[in-house]
């Protein structure tokens, strides 16, 4: 999205319309083809200028660095700690009552329709 917003503040001189929307469509023309000469040149000028120095491979670029700075802020928002052996098992030990929940469906198992057929390997369970 920020990518998107940002592509489109650089091409503020483009008449920007929803392509969906045919009243939309239709003011846009009209704009278009009511606008001054001299205001068409100079949003050409403006516009031709910026494609020529931001290429395509530019904004390709441009795009995979914004997806790789998402994936970067995804990871960090999601990043499980790493479970401390040591402090689980002295509180495991300790402890007189204990209940442990083992979440195997699509994790340990291929994913079935009926969960019913979700069941460990045989190797796991030895």
């Amino acid at each position: 999205k920020q990518w998107y917003q940002r592509r489109v503040r650089a091409l503020s001189g483009c008449l920007m319309v929803n392509p969906w929307n045919i009243e939309e469509m239709a003011d846009i023309y009209h704009q278009a083809l009511s606008m001054p000469f001299q205001e068409r040149q100079e949003k050409h000028q403006m516009l031709f200028k910026y494609i020529s120095k931001h290429t395509a491979s530019y904004w390709g670029l441009s795009f995979v660095n914004e997806l790789q700075r998402a994936c970067d802020q995804a990871a960090q928002i999601t990043n499980i700690p790493q479970l401390n052996i040591g402090h689980f098992l002295s509180t495991y030990s300790s402890s007189s009552r204990r209940l442990l929940v083992f979440v195997y469906d699509e994790a340990l198992t291929q994913s079935y329709s009926n969960p019913s057929l979700c069941r460990p390997p045989s190797k796991l369970l030895n």
